[in-house]
């Protein structure tokens, strides 16, 4: 009986128990709590520097563009467009919703790029690939601005921005040209014996007078590393390296030296020769101590040497009639223009006279006197292709020579020597 009373004791406890088996586990309740630290200041900052919203006043009919009265073909171009009120004043904010459509007369859409000055004005550049008559349609909320579409003739032409003519002496047979660093143009003037020096604006500013003993011989300038130039002198044989106030620094010869025309200076400070009598490119230290000849293909002389310059790779140019590449080594590198890599042979009377590089442009322009026209080439250096020529039809070039970057990516200085009545000058031209 005992053993029945605790079997029935234990079953009434665990009936007992039975309702906290239906209890749920959860509880089906959940809240959000704020307002116990910073974060809504904090998203307000962030909502606020994510942007904003804004309206905009300008009326499309209202609104102008100027563009160029003609343009060059190869050369980038700007337009400029100011936006205005509807009550007629200048916009003083940017932000409208301006579109653009370049194309040329035969229907090809010409590639632009818009830029927000963020003042109410906008510029738009295009590089027109031809010569050609394009419609330029500008539209903000969809609606025409003042004008639009514009038409912009593009020439073939290219012509001077600038012209220097040696101050009141004026220049006799400029060969050479080279950028100081302190921002001023030297230009060797070899008819006058002097180093004219020019400002930015091409302004005259001072001269540089040679040595008695130059007698209208130097005709070779490079600026070296240290800041000083080093000239040749094809009468003397001699190298000579000036200071800016004309004083020699230092100077020296070489029995091997026959008629040296022209010096380029490479950014370690050696001295590379082009002597056109002997036919050879010497090669010195800075101080003039004789480190290896340069020659032509199986040791032979070079037949043509006009000009010499060096680039920033160390690699040595030479202009003839075609652009010679050499390493610094002076193996043969590659070879530009002129016919280089084709069957046909250079033309007897197209000479190069001078060749610089615009290396962060991939740019190679050359100074080239033809037969018939004398010009400036502007090559594409990676790949050897002819992008445009410069022709100057307004300035007719008599004998273009030495050249220097003005620096900016744009323009290009070169040296005209002139012919017989014409005088010489120096003029700026845009590549780019």
């Amino acid at each position: 009986m005992q053993a029945i009373g605790g079997k029935i004791a234990n079953l009434n406890s665990m009936l007992g128990g039975m309702p906290l088996l239906c209890d749920p586990r959860e509880n089906a309740y959940m809240f959000f709590r704020y307002g116990h630290n910073n974060i809504l200041t904090d998203l307000r900052v962030c909502l606020e520097g994510f942007g904003e919203i804004r309206h905009s006043h300008t009326l499309p009919s209202l609104c102008k563009a100027t563009l160029p009265v003609i343009a060059s073909a190869h050369l980038s171009t700007r337009m400029t467009i100011q936006c205005h009120d509807l009550n007629g004043e200048p916009c003083k904010v940017g932000g409208d919703p301006i579109t653009v459509m370049i194309a040329s007369a035969g229907g090809g859409v010409v590639h632009h790029q818009l830029v927000d000055r963020e003042n109410g004005s906008y510029d738009v550049t295009f590089t027109p690939p031809t010569a050609n008559t394009y419609s330029v349609e500008v539209k903000i909320f969809d609606r025409h601005i003042q004008g639009s579409p514009f038409e912009c003739r593009v020439s073939e032409h290219i012509n001077p921005v600038n012209v220097y003519s040696g101050g009141d002496v004026g220049l006799s047979r400029p060969v050479n040209i080279v950028k100081g660093r302190d921002g001023k143009y030297y230009v060797l003037d070899t008819g006058n014996d002097r180093i004219a020096v020019m400002t930015e604006d091409f302004e005259h500013k001072d001269n540089i007078l040679l040595p008695d003993s130059a007698r209208q011989g130097v005709t070779g300038m490079a600026l070296s590393p240290s800041s000083t130039l080093i000239c040749t002198n094809w009468r003397t044989r001699e190298i000579l390296e000036l200071d800016f106030t004309g004083k020699i620094v230092h100077r020296f010869t070489h029995d091997l030296f026959n008629c040296p025309c022209s010096i380029a200076v490479n950014g370690k400070g050696e001295i590379f020769v082009a002597d056109s009598g002997a036919g050879l490119i010497f090669s010195f230290t800075s101080t003039g101590k004789y480190i290896r000849k340069i020659t032509g293909s199986s040791g032979h002389r070079l037949d043509i040497l006009q000009a010499i310059s060096c680039f920033e790779s160390e690699d040595i140019v030479l202009a003839d009639n075609v652009i010679k590449i050499y390493e610094g080594s002076g193996r043969l590198k590659r070879q530009v223009g002129g016919g280089a890599g084709s069957k046909t042979a250079p033309a007897k009377d197209d000479i190069y006279q001078s060749v610089v590089l615009d290396a962060p442009n991939d740019l190679l322009l050359a100074s080239k006197t033809e037969k018939r026209r004398n010009v400036l080439e502007v090559w594409r250096y990676s790949t050897a292709t002819l992008q445009f020529v410069i022709d100057s039809a307004e300035w007719k070039l008599r004998r273009p020579a030495g050249m220097v970057l003005d620096g900016d990516g744009v323009h290009v200085l070169v040296c005209d020597v002139g012919v017989g009545s014409n005088p010489g000058a120096v003029l700026k031209f845009r590549y780019a």
